[in-house]
């Protein structure tokens, strides 16, 4: 199964979630957080779970959300694998 590495394309997804959190809007979060989850899993993708994380460290008053909160949770459980 191929790999996800530095440099590779993660997509708009990754980008989108990012700017949804600078946004403060969840519905956005949601949606391409998600995606980039499946990214993570599908490819066992340790460079996908590092950035996760750092999106993770800027949810900030988001995280307040219960499905945001879930999300934190799934790449906090991701980062463990």
């Amino acid at each position: 199964m191929p790999r996800l590495r530095r440099g590779d394309d993660l997509g708009p997804g990754f980008l989108e979630a990012a700017v949804g959190v600078k946004r403060e809007d969840p519905e956005q979060v949601v949606a391409y957080t998600r995606e980039a989850l499946h990214l993570a899993r599908e490819f066992s993708s340790g460079y996908v779970a590092h950035r996760l994380q750092a999106l993770r460290s800027e949810f900030g008053p988001l995280a307040r959300e219960r499905r945001i909160a879930d999300l934190d949770a799934e790449i906090k459980a991701l980062s463990v694998m």
